[in-house]
């Protein structure tokens, strides 16, 4: 399963090819159900309902640094 953007998705279980609205429905559905815990699946939901209806398109990178010199990746941690 992997989402291509907002409303699609595609999905390959067991043999059957799903894409577009529907597999982005059921791969919303596979990962609330895979978090622990019932409240934290509410919230999570209610955070990706208020995101997908005031389209809500934060970054969510995590960047580190990358040195020139030694053509390493900097942690941040030394």
């Amino acid at each position: 399963m992997a989402t291509i953007g907002r409303n699609r998705a595609v999905a390959d279980i067991n043999g059957v090819h799903l894409h577009g609205f529907f597999a982005w429905i059921l791969w919303g559905l596979v990962h609330i159900r895979s978090i622990a815990g019932f409240s934290s699946k509410g919230i999570i939901f209610f955070n990706w309902a208020i995101n997908y209806f005031t389209k809500n398109s934060d970054n969510r990178l995590i960047i580190r640094p990358f040195d020139k010199k030694t053509k390493k990746i900097s942690t941040g941690i030394e």
